[in-house]
């Protein structure tokens, strides 16, 4: 190829904007780009700006370097950089090849699309004049384009990040090229390329290629990371602290390449923030508390949120609750300043029961005797005794106190009113006894005596729960003497109806015990099996009674029964040495529950 750079020169000047505008619509790269570009850059470093500004008005010139860099984004190359660049040779060897185009396919686009801005036809045949190869020259492009000796380049995945994204730059201004022609992004083109190389060797990564190139795979999802709530669940549930949790953090980012679970910081803001502020307890008790007030709207506002309510259902709503507490014992005490000398701790709860709205229930709690649908409302330290649980009295003076006045949310956007029911059933027979005063009571629901408790005619007609907290407050003024005490001796059922001191509550307390139910259902279930096999008829045992020796036997012959056939070790004394038995929760469900295990025991 013979280029006439006298007559480009004529040429540059009179079409350069039409001639770059047509190099880049038809992409007519590989012949004319190497030679002209380099021509069209120089005179424009020269002369060709003024030339241009010549033929605009005045208010239509732009400034020299706009000028120089609307040419370098038409071409998308600093070619004043790119003479000097380490693609010079590639470049001469796609020019070299490029030459040998035909010269019909050459005559074709300039008759085609230049003769009109040329002076003539001839003058643009002139500026590029196509002849044959000689053998001379074809050796000639064969020495030009013989490629360079090989520099010793370490691997791409062993070099650091801005040198891998410097020898990919070629490939990714390509993407964004051809991304651009087709209409498409440059992921599509990078998941269609992964989808080529991987289908005959790995189905599922070309498959997860195909669904993002047809946008069915969310590009969110590959570095989809868990809500804030959703991580709040996550260290409830796995009961894990700070420490175990920044730990799985790093571990999840080192592994999967991005933390999944949000920063620590965060999970503890949100746990703040849906949290009462905790209150010391008065001097007299030691421990801490939550207002109960805050804590029932924050329990509420939560509950309704997850609900998908209608409108109409809004109306009316009415949250019911159920509070309780309990001790338990042999806590390590802490060997700093301030450690209480005390093994125990008693703490009260709440949990939510159902959701109702005009007395139809949206919402029933699925699990009201788990440890995870409770909120806690007292930590306090120490036993069980009627003087440390006096601090119920102002805290079941809140609960009646809400139950008279609803408290305002909003749900739905609307601003509701929702009343509040708490029922004090969570207790145990020791707590009960403790905070009712009827620790002499056959039944706290009742005035029934032992008696009229066996007594079968008497439990043939219908049984009255009659027995209230303002008729054992009455009855307490009746019997308390000058020091504040209820008087007590043999005899005196119909006086004073099992009362031993006035209650230290201010609500009503359904005490049923349901709190150890279960518990106390297998240890009925186990000693009648014990009197059932050594033939003791009667329920009642002690020391001095001839028949105990028999009866344990039979519980002997139970314990080891139950433990060769099924592995379960009841009624044995706890091990660990926190007192009790071996009869847990997980062993009664086993027990009463597995029909195989029961079969065992019957």
């Amino acid at each position: 190829m013979i280029i006439n750079f006298s007559r480009l020169s004529i040429f540059v000047n009179h079409n350069l904007y039409y001639t770059i505008t047509k190099l880049q619509q038809f992409h007519f790269t590989a012949l004319i780009t190497f030679h002209l570009v380099m021509v069209i850059y120089k005179l424009i470093k020269k002369d060709a700006y003024q030339i241009f500004t010549t033929s605009c008005s005045p208010h239509q010139q732009p400034s020299q370097s706009k000028f120089a860099s609307s040419i370098d984004k038409l071409f998308g190359l600093k070619f004043d950089t790119a003479l000097h660049h380490t693609k010079f040779r590639t470049l001469q060897k796609i020019y070299i090849k490029e030459r040998r185009l035909s010269s019909s396919l050459r005559n074709k686009f300039v008759e085609q699309h230049w003769s009109d801005t040329f002076y003539d036809c001839d003058m643009a045949h002139s500026v590029l004049i196509d002849v044959n190869l000689s053998d001379n020259e074809e050796e000639d492009s064969k020495e030009t384009s013989s490629p360079a000796p090989k520099r010793f380049r370490r691997p791409i995945l062993s070099v650091g990040k801005q040198q891998q994204n410097k020898r990919l730059d070629s490939l990714y201004n390509d993407m964004l090229t051809t991304a651009e022609i087709e209409g498409i992004s440059p992921i599509q083109i990078a998941a269609m390329l992964l989808s080529r190389s991987s289908y005959s060797k790995n189905k599922e990564i070309a498959e997860i290629a195909e669904s993002i190139v047809h946008d069915k795979f969310c590009e969110s999802k590959v570095n989809q990371k868990l809500s804030v709530q959703s991580a709040a669940l996550l260290m409830s549930t796995l009961e894990i602290g700070k420490i175990p949790y920044i730990k799985m953090r790093v571990i999840f980012k080192s592994e999967l390449g991005s933390a999944i679970v949000p920063r620590y910081e965060l999970v503890s803001d949100f746990n703040t923030s849906i949290t009462p502020t905790c209150q010391a307890l008065s001097e007299q008790f030691a421990g801490v508390r939550y207002p109960l007030l805050p804590a029932i709207t924050m329990t509420c506002q939560r509950q309704l949120s997850v609900l998908d309510l209608e409108v109409a259902e809004v109306e009316g709503l009415e949250v019911v609750f159920k509070t309780g507490f309990d001790g338990s014992g042999s806590h390590n005490i802490f060997h700093q300043k301030g450690s209480a000398e005390t093994n125990n701790i008693t703490m009260g709860m709440i949990c939510p029961l159902t959701v109702k709205s005009k007395e139809r229930i949206l919402w029933k709690q699925p699990r009201p005797q788990s440890a995870n649908t409770h909120r806690p409302i007292v930590l306090q330290l120490g036993k069980e005794t009627v003087e440390s649980l006096k601090i119920y009295g102002p805290i079941t003076r809140e609960m009646a106190d809400i139950e008279e006045t609803p408290i305002n949310l909003i749900v739905k956007g609307h601003e509701v009113k929702v009343s509040v029911k708490i029922r004090i059933t969570a207790l145990d027979r020791k707590a009960a006894d403790a905070v009712t005063g009827l620790g002499g009571a056959f039944c706290d629901l009742c005035y029934m005596s032992p008696e009229e408790a066996h007594d079968v005619a008497e439990l043939e007609d219908e049984l009255t729960m009659s027995r209230t907290l303002e008729g054992t407050k009455e009855l307490v003024a009746t019997l308390v003497n000058s020091s504040g005490e209820v008087p007590t001796k043999p005899g005196d059922w119909y006086t004073r109806f099992g009362v031993m001191r006035a209650p230290t509550v201010e609500k009503e307390v359904e005490s049923t015990q349901g709190l150890h139910l279960l518990l106390r259902t297998t240890d009925w279930l186990l000693k009648l099996c014990y009197h059932e096999i050594a033939c003791v008829t009667h329920w009642s045992e002690t020391v001095s009674m001839r028949d105990l020796q028999f009866i344990k036997q039979a519980k002997s012959l139970v314990q080891s029964h139950l433990k060769d056939k099924t592995g379960l070790k009841v009624a044995f004394p706890d091990s660990a040495g926190k007192g009790g038995t071996t009869t847990s929760g997980n062993v009664c469900r086993r027990l009463l529950f597995d029909k195989e295990t029961r079969y065992f025991l019957v």
